[in-house]
């Protein structure tokens, strides 16, 4: 099985057609998880940020490997006209990836991961404060009217 995922990442990485393919997918991905992470930051979940991270890291890695492999060659050698089909697609799939995870999580985060959560828990407890000032202060003017 190794053998087969190995000869396959030499025949992508030995094209630089299918390497550029493959970097768009993984660019869409890295930056959906990007997205997910820079939101789960902003949540009151600890374990769903912690996940998003893993995710957000992983694939950045994948994702630097191929530009790695692409973008260095084409300096060395001198080609530069090569370095903005990668530029163009990576930037076109980092886009579209972050707009894409973005209308996912507008529609699925709830509770705890739901981006202010952490936010709208501090504001819910003033609120609550609030609120028992202005029950004691209403308590204190009625003994007040009673005497």
């Amino acid at each position: 099985m190794w053998e087969a995922i190995s000869a396959a990442f030499s025949w992508i990485f030995s094209n630089y057609w299918a390497s550029l393919g493959v970097l768009a997918v993984v660019s869409f991905i890295q930056n959906m998880a990007f997205t997910a992470v820079s939101r789960s930051r902003n949540s009151a979940d600890i374990w769903f940020h912690f996940r998003c991270a893993l995710a957000s890291n992983g694939i950045w890695l994948i994702c630097y490997m191929f530009i790695m492999k692409q973008l260095w060659p084409v300096f060395m050698a001198g080609e530069i006209w090569r370095f903005f089909p990668l530029a163009f697609i990576y930037v076109i799939s980092t886009a579209f990836g972050s707009v894409y995870m973005m209308s996912i999580a507008l529609k699925k985060e709830t509770g705890k991961k739901k981006v202010g959560a952490q936010l709208q828990d501090a504001q819910n407890e003033r609120i609550e404060a609030l609120e028992r000032v202005v029950l004691k202060l209403k308590l204190q003017q009625l003994r007040a009217d009673q005497d």
